[in-house]
């Protein structure tokens, strides 16, 4: 490769060959590479890989695509299963184990391909490349993960290389997880200095001013850079002179996008005709592709259609991975593919299926031509669909149904074929948790009258309706197939799903009843399903009556039962959400949380009784965090998507929006999201314990517009009737409670609100956010300083900006009205740093105003020469702070190095943000970065 092709990229190579020689020792790990098309991200895998190679490395790579997500493993299957005979037996056993396992047909072929890359680590160091991993399937991601988890102990480098796209979910939960396994390299944009070292690389003379503001043109691309420049050149409009490349032309124009396409034609006007066509042919296939394809396809002779590919292997055309095929660049693929004639690509495509099937290739390669048919199927189509569609819907339940319902349309609905057809869609829909599956189970168990089979559907409706948030149908539906008598571990199954939903209709002591009877064994014989069930059950009742570990022990008691099995897969996902929920409400376990989340989303999918709740989860968890645009994000992606039939959601959802946007003093906004929800009572739904968020911001807005008595009534059913006693976390909201009846002369109600957020505190143990909340409330009754500084001191280990603000703000009120001004001038200040760290414009005008009205003022008292902002700002103790806290050293750590209390250290560390204008830990080491901050001590 020229030498040009690196500048710009050295750093990240050299990033990558550190991680390779690591590995070759036995100190695996795992890498994300991302950066837009044209970033570099394929020549930097290229030289990676070729690097490996010479370091005796054995390496696998494959890329995925949109059509492959489709098929559960195509991506890992293309990278695991290269080779020429002995990957394709290779390939054939990983699709065996695949077909074999209804339950659950994912998790053996993860078992089996995580072992057989962990037995060839013992005979060489192995490298593992995954491009366009955003395109995957959610099995490839899967072994991915699994493998990127092993690496660390194995001679194991694993690779995945993203691009952004539309799926940004997909994305951030790749980023999360590489972040936590492994190393990210981003490839940024080239800077104005790299684009002129790329030049000066490839011209041997650096660039002048109008060359260089010609080429910032391609944006810091890479690949529109160095084709800009070829363009250029061969227009011969660049000059070198006087050891300088400039612009001899500054008239002419050149369409940036439009470079790529004519850099393909001339790569491709050398090939013979011969050539040419057997590349057309080969874009049809896909990425990935073999010999024996292509001569099926183009009706050559093997060994006629061998000696072309070599060829244009010989030509840099082709790439050859141990006898799998694929265009060494994809925008030469994807441009001889955009340039065949729309009209006759059904055609092909049809023409290609066929060639396969009669090949012998696989159903799932025959099934992709099929997807890519525009417009209406053949008669030998639905034929194939139909003899195929059960062996699919086990593997492949989107293709299946896909397939199955274009097929449908061709046959008549009565005949055998069209019976199968509409099975196939029902199965499949419920399998991938579509909205309406329910409807399409219940009707084909209307037309089923097989005993055995009837159990089947009726499961599969059962946990349709929940998935959808149809609880109430569902507890008719499985008191239904109860009724018919099914087998004793059927039964067992009902019983524990009903358990749980015996607790949607608040039918608590039912509910916890049957969950004990469930794990005791004495409903039946207990499987996987009625066990985890039962354990959900158990864990949701805990929760609702405030045994928050009782709750946590029984979702991972749930979580374990579950495993990966595909008929468990709704609860694993309801308890891993029901885990996270907790953490995420009283800041247990940050770090198990957050985890907990990313691993919700995933599991998740696309369900309308899943994605929603989960994507509340992480908003409730970013909004405690201080995270807020975070969670403006998720509650975007909550709203945006199908919802369940409760009305609790869109209330949960619009009220946390309200608020964050009323803390953020964006009251208009605030009150669109409170209109959006006027119609809807704020007590509604399952669950009835999520944070009134609602009320909150309600009372918020009737604060800030100077009346705090309509504050306090938004706020006053939070303890009143049967909604208080359901009410969780209300150590969010109670502090604001004692805060606003004490300004309104309300000190019953205060004392009212105290004794709810004590009970609290005594029933969550461990809770430090709890604790931190009841001395809260306790410290503003009594006024009592030090009550107040033993809730930071309980806040210090969690990670609660808005909770640290607000009792800073609290803190510097009592101590001003005990005449200590100077004290409290120093606890606004780190209140106020806290605030503007968060961007809570809202909590800071509060703060200003409460402390002017008792005549302290933010600042500094008396006068001095330091800087107000920024690194010189900082005094010698807040510079050893932030060096420690760039080493990512937590404040109890910092704490115990600098002899100080966790409290003063989270002073320390609010004042830092303040100075420097950051937002959180990772901006204060991004800020060190570069800089002595341990030089003034």
């Amino acid at each position: 490769m020229d030498e040009g092709l690196w500048s710009g990229r050295d750093e990240e190579g050299r990033r990558l060959d550190a991680l390779l020689r690591a590995a070759a020792s036995g100190s695996g790990g795992a890498v994300l590479v991302e950066g837009e098309p044209g970033a570099g991200k394929s020549a930097l895998l290229a030289r990676l890989r070729g690097d490996a190679h010479r370091s005796g490395y054995h390496v696998l790579h494959g890329t995925a695509d949109e059509l492959g997500r489709r098929f559960p493993l195509a991506a890992v299957l293309d990278c695991l299963g290269r080779g020429e005979a002995e990957g394709a037996a290779r390939r054939a056993r990983f699709l065996e184990l695949l077909g074999d396992h209804d339950d659950d047909p994912i998790a053996p072929v993860v078992d089996a391909m995580v072992g057989w890359v962990t037995d060839r680590c013992r005979e060489s160091p192995v490298l593992l490349v995954l491009d366009n991993a955003q395109s995957a399937d959610s099995g490839s991601l899967r072994v991915w993960r699994a493998l990127a988890e092993a690496a660390p102990a194995l001679p194991l480098l694993v690779v995945a290389a993203i691009r952004p796209g539309p799926d940004r979910a997909t994305l951030t939960v790749l980023r999360e997880e590489f972040a936590s396994l492994g190393v990210v390299v981003a490839l940024a944009p080239l800077t104005p200095e790299q684009t002129a070292d790329l030049v000066a690389a490839l011209l041997g003379a650096p660039p002048g001013p109008l060359l260089c503001e010609r080429l910032a043109g391609a944006g810091g691309n890479l690949r529109y850079v160095r084709e800009m420049l070829d363009a250029l050149r061969a227009a011969g409009v660049v000059e070198v002179l006087d050891g300088q490349a400039e612009l001899a032309d500054t008239e002419t124009d050149f369409d940036v996008p439009g470079l790529s396409a004519r850099s393909v034609a001339a790569r491709l006007e050398p090939l013979s005709a011969e050539e040419t066509d057997v590349l057309r042919a080969a874009s049809l296939l896909g990425p990935g592709f073999r010999v024996p394809e292509l001569a099926a396809l183009t009706g050559a002779e093997a060994a006629v259609a061998a000696r072309v590919v070599d060829g244009l292997a010989g030509n840099g055309v082709l790439e050859d991975a141990e006898g799998l095929l694929s265009f060494r660049h994809e925008a030469i693929r994807e441009a001889l593919y955009e340039r065949m004639p729309r009209a006759l690509l059904p055609a092909m495509h049809l023409h290609t299926a066929r060639a396969l099937d009669e090949a012998g290739s696989a159903p799932r390669a025959v099934a992709g031509q099929l997807l890519r048919v525009a417009g209406p199927l053949d008669d030998w189509s639905v034929t194939w669909i139909a003899a195929h569609a059960d062996g699919l819907v086990r593997s492949t339940p989107g293709v299946a149904v896909e397939l199955a319902e274009r097929a449908a349309v061709r046959v008549p609905r009565d005949s055998a074929e069209g019976a199968r057809l509409r099975d196939v869609q029902a199965t499949g829909a419920a399998r991938l948790r579509r909205p309406g599956a329910a409807d399409q189970v219940s009707d084909l168990l209307d037309r089923t009258t097989a005993p055995a089979r009837r159990q089947e559907l009726h499961l599969m409706l059962l946990l349709g309706l929940a998935g959808e948030g149809r609880f109430a149908e569902a507890l008719d539906a499985v008191d239904r197939a109860l009724a018919e008598r099914p087998e004793p571990e059927a039964a067992v199954a009902f019983h524990g799903i009903r358990a749980f939903l015996l607790w949607s209709a608040s039918r608590l002591d039912e509910a916890d009843a049957l969950a004990d009877r469930v794990l005791s064994g004495s409903a039946g014989p207990l499987g996987p399903l009625a066990e985890s069930y039962a354990y959900y059950a158990r864990g949701l009742v805990a929760l609702t009556r405030r045994r928050h570990h009782r709750c946590l022990e029984a979702a991972e008691a749930a979580r374990r039962v579950a495993g990966d099995a595909e008929e468990t897969r709704d609860v694993l996902t309801l308890s891993t959400q029901l885990a996270a929920h907790v953490l995420a409400h009283h800041g247990r376990d940050d770090d198990r949380s957050r985890a907990l989340l990313g691993e919700a989303l995933a599991l998740a999918g696309d369900a309308p009784g899943f994605l929603p709740w989960a994507h509340y989860c992480m908003a409730t968890f970013t909004c405690r965090t201080g995270r807020w645009t975070d969670a403006l994000t998720a509650l975007r992606a909550a709203l945006s998507g199908p919802q369940p039939d409760d009305q609790w959601l869109p209330v949960a959802l619009h009220g946390i929006a309200a608020f964050i946007q009323g803390a953020r003093g964006r009251r208009e906004e605030a009150r669109r999201s409170l209109d959006a929800i006027a119609h809807l009572p704020l007590n509604t739904g399952i669950p009835q314990t999520h944070v009134p968020y609602a009320s909150m911001a309600t009372a918020m807005l009737a604060e800030r517009e100077g009346d705090p008595e309509r504050a306090l009534a938004a706020l006053r059913p939070t303890l009143d009737g049967d909604w208080a006693r359901e009410l969780h976390s209300c150590h969010l909201w109670m502090p604001d409670v004692v805060r606003l009846g004490l300004a309104t002369g309300d000190p019953d109600l205060a004392r009212a609100a105290l004794a709810a957020c004590e009970r609290e505190a005594g029933q969550l143990d461990e809770s430090a956010a709890s604790l931190a909340a009841a001395r809260r409330c306790r410290g503003l009754i009594e006024e009592d300083p030090g009550l107040l500084r033993a809730a930071l001191d309980d806040l210090a280990g969690t990670d609660s900006p808005p909770a640290v603000g607000a009792t800073l703000e609290d803190l510097a009120v009592v101590l001003a009205r005990h005449g200590r001004n100077d004290e409290a001038r120093v606890q606004l200040n780190a209140a106020a740093a806290v605030y503007a760290s968060l961007g809570a414009d809202w909590y800071l005008a509060r703060a200003d105003a409460r402390l002017r009205a008792l005549g302290v003022r933010r600042g500094r008292a008396g006068t001095g020469g330091r800087p107000k902002s920024g690194w010189e700002a900082l005094t010698p103790t807040e510079l050893k702070v932030a060096r420690l806290v760039a080493e990512g050293r937590s404040n109890p750590e910092i704490a115990g190095e600098l002899i100080l209390s966790p409290r003063t250290v989270q002073t320390h560390v609010a004042h830092i943000f303040g100075k420097l204008g950051v937002r959180s830990r990772v901006e204060i080491a991004r800020e060190a970065a570069g800089k002595d901050v341990g030089a003034r001590r």
